[in-house]
């Protein structure tokens, strides 16, 4: 019922007097007091809600259908009568509890709707909901239980007031909830346990931990909060919490980090609650149970042990973790701590940051990865990596940390000589081909030892005599220049070449290049190098005087050897210069590759005054040709003779 002006607004805070006057039915308000006369005061939209009851043998004898009035009285003023119709065929009965809810923005609250015929609740019947305004949420259609109860969740969408009308499709019987929305005042901290399921075996004793949150989701660091745990126990002598055998509520205030722990015992089975509270935050329920073995579930692991090499990664070989049985009630975090660590092993999981200990967050099958595992170049050969979950098994995974020992080849301290390039020239990449540098990687603790495997890695540092003057550096990946780069061990024999460099200044002298196992910074060995002019190549020999090829095979006519010095036999240095070779022979006799086929290619002069010359196709099985080799100086050219078979 609503109480209008003559303008059709509510009107409010109104102080009525309701008079029930029967006719052929007895009505009566479902009230203490006068049965037949109410107060009632209007809400602020001048709604009221008065609620009547009528039982069949209060109907005169014969009446099917009965009648009444409600008489409405304001200041002793009649200002309206309510004729109410009573159809005594339908005995049908909706009542709501509460009947007035008030409800928080984003909040909601359980409103319970009985509906009975002669007494009896009846399942499977329809509720219709109507909401006159929109700043409450609820659904429309509901139907009953088992004992003709259905559950309306009213929610708060904007301060204000509304009415919900219930109404039972088929008796079209009703039921009236007044609801006031009201704006959260807010809390200022949140209560979070750790864990938030507590399961304690008889007779033994666990801590837990709360740790309280900001509005802003920071630790409230400092702030001295006092922290309320209640047991709540239908038998609160066989539970305790703190450090009296009687104690069933404890109190702590938080530390400098914003977090507390309390103890909890037990020694009876029991399943109850643990319930948080603090001045200015919402309760916290804990689920506990008393009793339960604590070892509910198991934490496995793909890799029962791992190995890793000092000052290396271990990476693309992830170690797959999970909890099983995977039900609702396991674990979602598995925890992780590095045993006997500074930072010399450490793993990355799924945050992707480097740590020795930590959380992995399972996926919704329980299944979770620690992405990679790297060690320092440690002296510490074991380590471990304890895995543990709420409720679950603890397990550890072994890590083995193997050492390197590097061997640089060739192992001599003289210095490799190098040309510088002549005026107007530009320096060329000087390769490991060119100057036969290589480093054997191996396992240190093996016997014999073995070759280190294939991924490897090694550092190389260039060392200038002076950081103003770079005599060389390394050609990096896209042609970028630096005094630094790596290397890595790309088959089974553990060996590792030296990175390209190239010479980047026009000055004579020395310089080395430091070796280092990854993450060491002590070098394992160095590589001597002499940057001196160039000098014009006055003699070539070949290897032998005469060479044999097959006919229809690939042929190796081997290499010369270029001189700049013909007395004293003094070689080449690498990249001081090119041998260019000619075939002087058939058409059908060319270099393998060369598109077209061509009869001349060009070398560069390698470690020990070397050039190899380039594998040629014999296409026809009989026949003869010759191979010149040349410099640019009419001095430095040679030619050899080879047969075909």
């Amino acid at each position: 019922m609503h109480l209008v002006n003559e303008h059709g607004g509510g009107v409010g805070d109104a102080h009525l007097v309701l008079t029930l006057e029967n006719g052929d039915a007895q009505v009566m308000f479902n009230v203490e007091g006068n049965p037949q006369q109410q107060k009632f005061t209007t809400d602020s939209d001048g709604g009221l809600v008065g609620n009547f009851t009528l039982r069949k043998e209060q109907l005169k004898a014969g009446t099917k259908i009965g009648g009444a009035k409600l008489h409405v009285s304001m200041n002793s003023e009649l200002i309206g009568t309510v004729n109410i119709r009573v159809v005594a065929s339908t005995a049908w009965a909706l009542v709501a509890d509460p009947t007035t809810v008030t409800v928080d923005v984003s909040g909601s609250k359980d409103v319970k709707l009985i509906l009975k015929e002669d007494g009896i609740g009846k399942i499977g019947e329809v509720l219709e909901v109507d909401i006159d305004k929109e700043n409450i949420s609820g659904e429309k259609t509901l139907k009953t239980d088992t004992d003709g109860v259905a559950t309306l969740k009213l929610g708060g969408k904007i301060p204000g007031t509304a009415t919900v009308t219930v109404t039972h499709t088929r008796s079209k019987a009703q039921a009236i909830v007044k609801v006031e929305v009201t704006a959260v005042t807010g809390k200022h901290y949140t209560l979070k346990p750790e864990p938030a399921t507590l399961k304690v075996e008889l007779s033994t004793q666990k801590d837990f931990k709360v740790v309280v949150w900001d509005n802003s989701k920071n630790q409230a660091a400092g702030r001295g909060i006092a922290v309320t745990v209640t047991v709540d126990s239908k038998d609160l002598k066989d539970l305790k919490v703190g450090p009296n055998t009687d104690q069933t509520t404890d109190t702590k205030t938080t530390d400098d980090q914003g977090e507390v722990t309390f103890t909890f015992a037990g020694t009876k089975p029991e399943t109850t609650t643990l319930t948080l509270s603090a001045s200015d935050a919402e309760e916290v329920k804990i689920p506990l149970s008393v009793g339960v073995s604590s070892t509910l579930y198991l934490i496995q692991s793909d890799k029962p042990a791992v190995s890793i090499l000092a000052g290396q990664t271990i990476a693309n070989a992830p170690i797959h973790i999970s909890v099983v049985p995977h039900d609702g009630d396991a674990p979602k975090i598995v925890h992780f701590n590095i045993i006997k660590t500074g930072l010399f092993v450490m793993v990355k999981a799924k945050d992707a940051i480097w740590r020795t200990h930590g959380d992995i967050v399972l996926d919704k099958n329980g299944n979770g990865i620690i992405d990679e595992i790297r060690a320092a170049n440690i002296t510490e050969k074991t380590y471990q990596i304890d895995l543990t979950a709420t409720d679950a098994k603890p397990i550890s995974i072994p890590v083995t940390v193997q050492s390197l020992m590097l061997n640089v080849q060739p192992a001599s301290t003289d210095a490799n000589p190098l040309s510088l390039p002549g005026a107007g020239q530009d320096p060329m990449p000087i390769t490991s081909g060119m100057t036969g540098c290589v480093v054997m990687v191996s396992l240190a603790e093996t016997h014999p030892l073995k070759p280190a495997p294939v991924g490897t890695e090694v550092d190389f540092v260039i060392v200038n005599p002076s950081s103003a003057s770079n005599l060389a550096q390394f050609v990096l990946a896209g042609g970028a220049l630096d005094l630094k780069a790596s290397g890595q061990v790309k088959s089974e024999t553990g060996l590792i070449a030296l990175p390209t460099f190239k010479l980047t200044n026009s000055q004579l002298g020395h310089f080395h290049i430091d070796v280092y196992a990854k993450g060491q910074t002590i070098p394992a060995g160095h590589f001597y190098f002499l940057v001196r002019e160039a000098q014009p190549i006055v003699k070539i020999e070949f290897d032998a005087e005469k060479h044999t090829g097959t006919g229809g095979y690939p042929f190796s006519p081997g290499y010369v050897v270029a001189y700049v010095n013909d007395h004293e036999r003094v070689p080449a240095m690498p990249g001081e210069g090119r041998v260019n070779f000619t075939i002087e022979g058939p058409n059908t006799y060319y270099f393998t590759g060369s598109e077209p086929h061509s009869q001349t290619a060009s070398v560069l002069i390698g470690r020990g005054g070397r050039a190899v010359i380039p594998q040629i196709t014999l296409e026809t099985a009989a026949g003869s040709f010759t191979i010149l080799a040349s410099s640019g100086n009419a001095k430095a050219t040679k030619s050899n003779p080879y047969e075909v078979d």
